[in-house]
């Protein structure tokens, strides 16, 4: 359970603009935050693993990662 708030909802990676993702956990657990194409395609693993409960921020640079390291 827990809630995800996309700040900035059009996505623009060509323009250079950062986009930032909140999410929110209301118990600690494991998390997969990715990006995906409309069509399925991955772009982006921005974080994977745990984390505690409350709210945290993921930030955006518009460049395709497709592997998280």
């Amino acid at each position: 359970p827990g809630q995800v708030t996309l700040l900035d909802n059009l996505m623009r990676p060509l323009q250079g603009g950062a986009t930032k993702v909140t999410v929110e956990l209301f118990e600690a657990g494991h998390v997969v935050a990715r990006l995906y194409t409309v069509d399925g395609g991955l772009v982006a693993t921005l974080f994977q693993g745990p984390m505690p409960a409350g709210q945290t921020q993921f930030t955006w640079n518009g460049r395709r990662v497709e592997a998280f390291g």
